[in-house]
């Protein structure tokens, strides 16, 4: 098989899962319905998903900087606030990350509030593993 597939996979889940405006369901179904083995078209979108969450993540890790500063005008006070609601309530928000349009501004949010980077990995993790185990579930070809 090609490697460009592959490589196509990759970059179309990467790409969906940052702010970008973009979908990759659409491809990992015409792979799923074109017969390509499923465990890797599984593997392989889930990690670019998984990947491009992780770079919203530092990039929200970055612009910590300008909030602690408070170049946005947060005042210390709502910020350790934030943080303390997003710490309370982030791993439902993170799990349904894969959510279009909030989901990718979540995982941003995430490095925002310096939420602890092994827990996000585990629950934006689980929420993309399901992501893509029910889209190929609902396009799987019965009987093939």
């Amino acid at each position: 098989m090609p490697l460009k597939i592959w490589t196509g996979l990759l970059a179309s889940a990467f790409l969906s899962s940052t702010v970008l405006p973009g979908s990759s369901e659409a491809y990992t179904i015409y792979l799923v319905r074109s017969h390509y083995p499923v465990m890797l078209v599984f593997l392989i979108a889930s990690a670019g998903n998984i990947l491009g969450s992780l770079v919203n993540y530092w990039i929200g890790r970055g612009g910590y900087r300008l909030l602690k500063n408070r170049i946005w005008g947060f005042s210390k006070k709502n910020l350790a606030r934030s943080r303390l609601l997003f710490r309370k309530y982030g791993a439902i928000a993170l799990f349904f990350a894969f959510l279009p349009v909030i989901g990718d501004p979540v995982t941003g949010v995430a490095g925002l509030m310096r939420y602890p980077l092994k827990k996000f990995l585990v629950v934006v993790a689980a929420g993309k593993l399901f992501r893509y185990a029910f889209v190929i579930w609902l396009f799987y070809p019965v009987g093939k």
